[in-house]
């Protein structure tokens, strides 16, 4: 059975989670308040480009996570080969940087700069693969040092040396080097094995497993490059960007259960799940309250001129929830299938699988929301940029909630994750009750004042106040929550 402890790997992804998110905060407040709207959504065209190249980097480190987590030793194959698809990633970066440069009219020279993300992140991703499939926390590590010295790094050359965009890919490029050395630290145990052609084989054999959710990913981020063709404009792409700086904030809570996918693997009971869930939510509901609260004073911080468009915050922010529940559902769908472990499982028998069935279901979600986006795009055309994005917005929302139902119905039959109805009741209330209060002496004490060094350090005060007042009144009315901070305190003292 495997050695993987869910709630201290999850706590551990959470807590490094949280420390990213400030961080990663203080970074694009850099960024935000230094480019241009046109230059910040040319970096949003860069970050939807590189997800077409990157969408063959999932096939061998899906079948690696799997296969390590039930202990089969094939790190080096893993690392040797996704080094080859990566080569087929530059090529499909190029590409398609070229089409879409000449479509939206942006720099050549800073499209192809960033093609040096491409076998970073490729490596990256591979480690965090293997890293998965035995000791999970060791990737919360490697995202926490990446994390801090992307700071020191963009203010050298975003703030003070002036690079724009180019700092931001060199930035990137120095944070991907940075943690893949703390992954690859840990990964070393990993990969002594030797390459195994049969390996290799197998998981080319079973491609098309892998690469259906690799597409569902290109799908959810090509709206991005519709809306670029298709308006011809990028200040609607950096609204709806800086939108979902804010409401992305909420997914940090689901790190909570990332460790569970590395424990169904490895077999065994399945009496921690509800526990698990109910962490998730015990996190979630205050991140999303915290989000919509912030929608609009979080926009000002990051830059004034971002302002208007706190209603697609608050739209993109309830999409997030969303993703969040999806994600996780499908995470325990896969850890539970068997399909793979069984060597005389055939075509017909993955195609069976939640493997195959769960993305499949996600793709025919996502095609048609990419067409009638390009449909309502070319319908409304002679709107303003924030109309389309609100309109934008609103339909990704819209087009989440079935495929979050219908996985959440399919846990249900799996599982046995009888909701805590009094506990959820409990953080709802108290979280009405906290950030409700906070956003109201916002919008009627605090002065949305241009300099930053004037309006953050309110924000930042509210925000702390408020999240401390969840945990604290949490801690006094439930049980589970002393009984959780009983918990890290024991993990600390070890």
């Amino acid at each position: 059975m495997s050695g993987v402890r869910v709630t201290y790997a999850g706590l551990i992804s959470f807590s490094t989670g949280i420390l990213s998110i400030l961080t990663g905060l203080a970074f694009m407040i850099i960024v935000t308040r230094t480019l241009s709207p046109e230059e910040y959504g040319t970096w949003g065209v860069i970050t939807g480009l590189l997800v077409y190249a990157m969408v063959f980097d999932t096939i061998i480190g899906y079948w690696a996570q799997r296969d390590i987590a039930r202990g089969v030793e094939s790190g080096k194959t893993s690392i040797l080969s996704s080094g080859l698809f990566s080569i087929l990633g530059i090529i499909i970066y190029f590409i398609s940087s070229f089409f879409v440069g000449t479509q939206s009219h942006l720099d050549y020279n800073i499209l192809f700069l960033a093609i040096i993300l491409v076998p970073l992140r490729s490596f990256q991703k591979i480690l965090s693969a293997i890293n998965s499939g035995w000791k999970p926390e060791v990737n919360s590590y490697a995202i926490l040092v990446s994390e801090i010295i992307k700071i020191p790094i963009g203010i050298i050359l975003i703030y003070i040396l002036e690079m724009k965009v180019e700092g931001i890919i060199l930035t990137f490029a120095i944070s991907f080097l940075a943690g893949i050395i703390i992954q690859l630290i840990y990964a070393r145990h990993k990969i002594k094995d030797q390459f195994k052609k049969a390996f290799l084989r197998k998981w080319l054999s079973l491609v098309w497993i892998p690469i259906i959710p690799k597409i569902v990913a290109l799908l959810r981020s090509s709206d991005i490059i519709i809306f670029s063709i298709l308006t011809g404009s990028v200040i609607g792409i950096a609204y709806y960007s800086a939108s979902l700086i804010i409401a992305t904030l909420v997914a940090g809570a689901g790190s909570i259960s990332g460790s569970v996918v590395t424990k169904l693997l490895a077999g065994g009971n399945q009496d921690y799940m509800k526990e698990n869930f109910r962490l998730l939510l015990y996190f979630l509901i205050p991140f999303t309250a915290f989000s919509l609260s912030f929608s609009r004073a979080g926009l000002f911080v990051l830059n004034p001129f971002y302002e208007i468009a706190y209603t697609v915050v608050i739209i993109l922010t309830l999409q997030t929830v969303m993703i969040t529940f999806s994600n996780t559902f499908s995470t325990f769908l896969f850890g539970i299938e068997n399909v793979d472990r069984n060597k005389d499982s055939s075509y017909k028998d993955y195609i069976k699988s939640k493997l195959f069935f769960v993305p499949t279901i996600k793709l025919i979600q996502y095609g048609l929301y990419l067409l009638t986006l390009s449909i309502m795009l070319i319908l409304v055309s002679n709107k303003s940029e924030i109309e389309l994005v609100v309109y934008w917005s609103i339909l990704s929302l819209i087009t989440q909630i079935p495929i979050t139902i219908y996985l959440s119905l399919e846990v249900r039959k799996k599982f046995k994750l009888e909701l805590d109805y009094l506990s959820i009741s409990k953080y709802c209330l108290i979280s009405i009750f906290i950030f409700g209060s906070t956003y109201w002496v916002i919008e009627n004490l605090i002065e949305f004042n241009t300099s930053l060094f004037k309006f953050l350090p309110n924000i930042v005060i509210l925000a702390l106040i408020g999240f401390f007042g969840y945990f604290i009144i949490t801690f006094f009315i439930d049980k589970k929550t002393r009984k959780l901070v009983n918990l890290v305190l024991q993990e600390l003292k070890k």
